[in-house]
């Protein structure tokens, strides 16, 4: 049924949080589009053109760091030449406050497997208090043995499902960022790499 048709319901009120599902989701629930669909980039930049803060607001802490790990030191490209650049590794802290995720702390760069491990280790001694957490790959299981022995605790966390990839991961969180609750810690030029 429709919204028009359960009186009983604060429509407005329910209308409003639909509208935090983000569009394609509010126009599958709302109207009955289920064609809706993202059309272009996942994530635009437009949706953080005001969302930048050069700190974390007052009594919020981070709480955790997501660790995304190349698997490639040197890739195969499609012309059977090898490809001279590593892939990149990513990683940002994150927390949840006041309604909203906060993003920050975010590293991108290049480097063999090797030197992104103690690039970890040493980020993990520095932010002992938050949780550091990484997928279950086996290059990412092979980082969590390495830090282990250093003492070390690297969470590894389950991606699963049979549409387990990065976009739909990602989803929930980009649902937010459309209607402005994710709010990224650093310069927009900090940020542009991402």
């Amino acid at each position: 049924s429709r919204l028009e048709d359960n009186s009983y319901i604060d429509q407005g009120e329910y209308d409003t949080s639909l509208q935090k599902l983000g569009t394609v989701m509010y126009a599958r629930l709302r109207s009955g589009d289920w064609a809706a669909v993202l059309v272009g980039d996942e994530i635009k930049s437009e949706w953080f053109e005001h969302q930048y803060y050069p700190l974390l607001p007052e009594g919020a802490k981070w709480r955790v760091r997501a660790w995304d790990m190349a698997v490639k030191d040197k890739q195969v490209i499609a012309d059977g030449k090898k490809k001279t650049d590593t892939d990149y590794h990513a990683t940002v802290a994150a927390t949840v406050y006041d309604d909203c995720l906060w993003l920050g702390r975010p590293m991108i760069w290049r480097s063999s497997w090797a030197e992104a491990v103690g690039r970890m280790m040493i980020t993990m001694q520095e932010e002992r208090t938050i949780v550091h957490g990484t997928g279950e790959s086996n290059h990412e299981t092979a980082a969590v043995q390495s830090l282990l022995v250093k003492g070390l605790n690297l969470t590894q966390y389950k991606e699963h499902g049979k549409d387990s990839g990065k976009v739909s991961r990602a989803r929930a969180w980009t649902n937010q960022a459309e209607i402005g609750r994710v709010k990224l810690v650093g310069t927009e030029k900090e940020w542009e790499p991402f």
